[in-house]
């Protein structure tokens, strides 16, 4: 029996590039791509429009859900840290041509919420439009943040924004295929940080009945103070099993 066709072309066209990616998996080992250690810390210089786009790839993370020859899922996601948030602002200053003072008051806002909660930008492509449903109440998948001490919280809020040109051009990985949500998820969690530079990796889990697939970070050794462990995990509670560390990025 030969294998069932994808839905589409578009999903033909990402099957193929994710047989491929999965083909160097088996060769090499790792993923099909190295994904960068991150700083946690707060920006310590003022950034340049320049330095954008390598700063955004830093700090986005893409998957795939492929399931019975079917790309049920392609999503990218940027994290908001206060570098990413930073970079963006310098970004914006240049595309709008803010003078010195608009630009501090608005990389003063942008930090200020970042440093509120923990702040995602999604772009989210389905084989079937209908399951492209994040921000609806009765959504088919749950997202859920992950740090190394075990804790799990899932979204605050995962609202739709309409995608316009500026998306575009400043998150290139945003297509007519993609719909783009806002994900934010507290920065505290039962009176204790949650994610600081002292965590050492942290991670997005997206799960559904249509597959599941983690999203990581991995963070620099000198945000925990050199080569020690980080912050010990907590005990886990009966019938609940510890946070697995995602595979770290190869060297």
């Amino acid at each position: 029996m030969s294998p069932r066709a994808p839905r589409s072309f578009r999903g033909a066209a990402l099957w193929l590039e994710g047989c491929a990616c999965s083909a160097l998996v088996l060769l090499v080992g790792g993923g099909c791509m190295r994904e960068p250690a991150v700083d946690l810390g707060t920006p310590k210089r003022e950034y340049k429009a320049d330095e954008y786009a390598k700063v955004l790839k830093r700090w986005t993370r893409q998957r795939r859900i492929i399931k019975h020859f079917d790309t049920n899922l392609e999503v990218n996601v940027t994290y908001f840290s206060a570098e990413m948030a930073a970079v963006h602002a310098a970004q914006h200053a240049q595309d709008y041509r803010l003078s010195r003072g608009e630009r501090r008051r608005f990389l003063a806002k942008r930090l200020s919420e970042v440093g509120a909660r923990h702040e995602f930008l999604m772009a989210a492509s389905t084989a079937d439009p209908a399951w492209n449903d994040f921000d609806r109440k009765e959504t088919i998948w749950r997202l859920t943040l992950v740090d190394d001490r075990g804790t799990r919280v899932t979204p605050l809020v995962v609202s739709n924004i309409s995608v316009t040109e500026v998306h575009r051009v400043h998150f290139p990985y945003v297509t007519v295929f993609h719909r783009l949500y806002h994900v934010l998820f507290p920065r505290q969690v039962g009176g204790r940080p949650f994610i600081t530079a002292k965590s050492r990796w942290f991670k997005l889990v997206i799960a559904s009945p249509l597959g599941d697939t983690e999203l990581a970070w991995f963070v620099t050794e000198h945000d925990r103070g050199g080569k020690g462990e980080g912050l010990p995990r907590p005990e886990p509670e009966a019938g609940e099993r510890p946070a697995r560390a995602p595979a770290p990025p190869r060297e």
